[in-house]
């Protein structure tokens, strides 16, 4: 599973795994993941036509995280940490549900490497 931020390196990597499983020693399955936490300019209609054109199944999955890092957060104080956390959190809790054994983050250069 691929989850996308809806950046350039997430398709990065979507690509990348795409090349990989070409001619990787084991065969393995990609599917891909975007987590709509219900976050203004959120880019759900870009993000099915760029993974449609790959031809790997996309799935959005709607959690209104977003509400609570705002409620929880006091103004002009980053939301980094939480936000994180509740995403991670929503993700290793679908990924149990649908059997996925590998999860790839690609919302950054380092989570790429």
């Amino acid at each position: 599973m691929v989850c996308l931020s809806g950046g350039k390196n997430s398709y990065a990597l979507v690509d990348m795994l795409i090349v990989l499983r070409k001619s990787a020693p084991v065969s393995f399955d990609l599917i891909a993941l975007a987590l709509d936490r219900k976050q203004p300019g959120f880019p759900g209609a870009v993000m099915s036509v760029l993974i449609f054109e790959r031809d790997v199944p996309l799935y959005v999955i709607e959690r209104d995280t977003f509400s609570t890092v705002k409620r929880v957060v006091p103004e002009g104080k980053t939301t980094c940490a939480l936000c994180s956390r509740l995403r991670h959190g929503n993700l290793y809790g679908l990924v149990e549900a649908n059997c996925v054994t590998k999860i790839a983050l690609g919302h950054h250069r380092d989570d790429i490497l």
